[in-house]
């Protein structure tokens, strides 16, 4: 499958303003219920005319994008692929609200996406694939440029680089081509698409309720709904109560080994356990400086 260039992203607000023709490769994992990025009714909003300006002058951007040239530059030195286009903005010819902007395309058309973390990784979470996030955004990429691979790197905790090769998964571009078709009805319709249950999906609604006016709605129309709250909010207060008394009786066991100790401030057990009170201090800034002691418990390793 070709793509098309669209926009060479030499402007930052040409290519903020490029992105609300499509579905770009960071909201399709939003939309596909794998990342806590945003909500769909932001991207829905932004799509429509209705969103928030991005802000992109903050420090922490602007470092984050200086830093993801070098990135760039090792990753594809380690995976010995040279560098074709950079920051091209692209669009799928099947699938007309896929767009995407890989941070590279390589001389052999596939893209490359990388990324800055200084949290968030894992090495047994890594250890099988990239998080699905991620997977999903490389994924979209190589929707949008026909490829069967895409190339991802990231610098992790600013000292470690780790690349892979992303295969393309035909069930997870089908999967993606679902997705972004169903969206794009409500976008093409203005009509706003059932929350995911994000938090900024709350935020978005808050913010449109501007009428003091009270409305009746019929039982017909919400009843649905009101039988999912209630289920999904006694479900809630059955597990809050479960959480709480495990709290305690993890808590009540703690106190009892402690206890056992009596003054002492450290104990072991023949098969590694660990027992410990732990000192930590806290700065004063507008209160009195304060030094609590934590009681913990380690685990024997496995």
């Amino acid at each position: 499958m070709e793509a098309y260039k669209i926009i060479d992203t030499i402007s930052r607000d040409e290519w903020l303003s490029a992105r609300s023709v499509g579905i770009g490769a960071s909201e399709m994992p939003i939309l596909m219920g794998e990342s806590d990025w945003g909500s769909n009714l932001d991207i829905w909003a932004a799509k429509v005319g209705e969103g928030v300006k991005e802000d992109d002058d903050n420090e922490l951007k602007e470092l984050g994008r200086e830093l993801e040239d070098a990135i760039l530059r090792v990753t594809m030195r380690r995976a010995g692929v040279t560098l074709a286009h950079k920051g091209l903005l692209v669009r799928s010819l099947e699938h007309r609200w896929c767009i995407a902007t890989p941070d590279a395309i390589t001389t052999d058309g596939e893209p490359v996406e990388v990324k800055n973390l200084s949290f968030g990784f894992s090495d047994e979470e890594w250890q099988e694939q990239i998080p699905e996030k991620y997977r999903i955004q490389c994924h979209h990429q190589m929707l949008a440029t026909g490829a069967q691979r895409c190339l991802f790197g990231v610098l992790v905790w600013g000292n470690r680089i780790v690349w892979e090769w992303v295969p393309r998964d035909e069930l997870l571009i089908r999967r993606i081509i679902l997705t972004g078709n169903e969206f794009w009805r409500y976008v093409e319709r203005r009509e706003q698409p059932p929350s995911d249950g994000h938090k900024n999906a709350r935020k978005f609604l808050e913010k449109r309720a501007t009428s003091e006016e009270s409305v009746e709605l019929y039982r017909d129309d919400v009843d649905e709904h009101i039988t999912r709250y209630a289920a999904a909010n006694s479900r809630l207060a059955r597990l809050r109560s479960e959480v709480r008394d495990n709290e305690k009786t993890r808590d009540a066991a703690a106190d009892a080994i402690a206890q056992r100790m009596g003054a002492a401030r450290h104990a072991v057990t023949a098969d590694g356990w660990e027992f410990a009170w732990k000192r930590s201090s806290r700065k004063g800034y507008t209160v009195e400086p304060k030094a609590i002691d934590q009681f913990t418990i380690k685990e024997p390793k496995r």
